[in-house]
């Protein structure tokens, strides 16, 4: 007897946004059993055709990997607070930082929203949580009433929405990865703190970006530098922000964990658009005090602010933000009110 033939393949097609969360998830990456990058390799050669072998491996990847979670993983434990409200900091973070250099001491309010995907429509979203902050200050005690009250403040967004609102965020299947992208690729050192261009697909971005010709003479300089003992002189000799490109990630949100994110067009001129509807948004007593928006690229190994329109240096705005309060992973957290304090 033969059993009814399934159409797997077909069915691998349909789900492939399923199937490369799996396969670019963190707990995959960690199992002893297979090689995470010749997997998704395999994956990507299915996928175009240019493999025709057994989709049956591929079955029993996934199914390996989800009867793993279900019988012998911990309970999976999402970064953030539930519910969080405006007026508390993040797990693990504090709500003021003293800025080196006599710059003073500042009030980072996190702010909690939906995830936000290319559909999404910014400017007016990201009011409405702004909005929502000044709405709930009078309820929020005399503590945080004080501390926003006739002080300077600002908005710093997480660069990652501004992105993935332009539609600068790729989804890895539509990304073509070359050989070169993939070798130089495996020289960049992964860490938790972000992938940047440890992926070929990010890498693949930064070649589109800038040419092979450069990354190849970027690479090289590196090389030197680091015997030298110096370190992110790739980034300084690639320049165009390249710095801000992110890998696809499983331990976040959204998209995020199979698309890979250029760094957002004209931060500079994002952050003067927020700011003048800010003012518009906020109670005018508040209007009256705030100082711009920053552009910020955070994670738990650095900062770097993109683009801004306050009075700040970008110094002073990274150093507001050296210990990334907004968080790095399911925090849900991509902007801040930050107060200056007296």
């Amino acid at each position: 007897k033969i059993g009814f033939t399934t159409p797997e393949a077909e069915w691998f097609g349909h789900m492939k946004e399923k199937i490369y969360e799996i396969f670019l998830s963190s707990s995959f990456g960690s199992r002893p059993y297979w090689n995470q990058d010749a997997v998704i390799y395999a994956f990507e050669e299915h996928l175009s055709g240019k493999s025709s072998g057994s989709t049956m491996v591929f079955w029993r990847l996934i199914n390996t990997e989800l009867w793993l979670r279900e019988f012998f993983d911990e309970p999976e434990v999402k970064a953030g607070i539930e519910g969080k409200s405006d007026y508390i900091p993040n797990a693990d973070k504090q709500l003021d930082i003293t800025v080196p250099d006599n710059a003073g001491t500042f009030r980072r309010y996190p702010l909690r929203t939906e995830v936000f995907y290319k559909e999404t429509d910014f400017d007016p979203t990201v009011m409405t949580y702004v909005k929502r902050f000044f709405d709930g200050l009078p309820a929020a005690g005399t503590e945080h009433a004080t501390a926003t009250t006739d002080a300077p403040w600002y908005l710093f967004v997480s660069e990652k929405i501004v992105a993935m609102t332009q539609g600068r965020s790729i989804p890895v299947w539509d990304i073509k990865v070359s050989n070169a992208a993939r070798i130089f690729s495996k020289f960049v050192t992964r860490n938790p703190g972000g992938i940047g261009l440890a992926s070929p697909w990010s890498m693949q971005l930064a070649i589109d970006e800038v040419g092979l010709p450069k990354i190849m003479y970027a690479s090289a300089r590196s090389v030197i530098g680091k015997l030298q003992g110096k370190s992110g002189v790739f980034y300084e000799v690639v320049g165009h922000n390249i710095n801000a490109i992110d890998g696809a990630a499983g331990y976040q949100v959204g998209t995020s964990t199979h698309s890979v994110k250029y760094a957002p067009i004209d931060p500079d001129g994002v952050a003067a658009r927020l700011s003048a509807l800010v003012r518009a948004t906020v109670p005018a007593e508040y209007a009256a005090t705030f100082a711009g928006t920053a552009i910020m690229d955070a994670n738990d190994l650095g900062v770097v602010a993109l683009g801004h329109d306050t009075g700040l240096s970008k110094t002073v705005l990274q150093d507001i933000f050296r210990d990334n309060p907004q968080g790095q992973t399911t925090e849900t957290t991509p902007m801040s009110l930050v107060f200056t304090q007296k």
